[in-house]
């Protein structure tokens, strides 16, 4: 672990918070940096990750995305159908579309790599 000393000039209040939270620093930064990951990155990163370790073709045709990417397709889908969805979510939404028709694709042709049923 790598020991790193920051000085920073911050609001009054963000300091204050800071001060309060510094034991979970770390996990904050994380968490914060996670969510200015670009777009692109968070809705294919879990996929490229998978397929980066070297997927089988048994492996690709099971895949399954995580509980939390379902859940966010879910709660983007329900949000779609009454309208309420952000210039950005709906972004969102198009790049989880564009993922599930690559994933059908992909799983299409894995399975003609499966070996025969005999």
């Amino acid at each position: 672990m790598i020991e790193l000393t920051l000085q920073v000039k911050l609001p009054d209040e963000l300091a204050r918070q800071i001060q309060e939270s510094r034991e979970r620093l770390p996990e904050i930064l994380e968490l914060g940096l996670r969510e200015l990951t670009p777009l692109e990155s968070r809705v294919f990163g879990e996929i490229l990750d998978f397929l980066s370790r070297g997927a089988t073709p048994e492996q690709i045709v099971a895949f399954r995305s995580s509980e939390a990417q379902r859940a966010r397709v879910r709660e983007l889908l329900e949000r779609n159908s009454i309208k309420t969805l952000s210039e950005g979510e709906e972004a969102e939404l198009d790049l989880y579309e564009r993922l599930e028709h690559l994933m059908i694709m992909l799983k299409a042709r894995a399975r003609r790599n499966l070996p025969s049923a005999s």
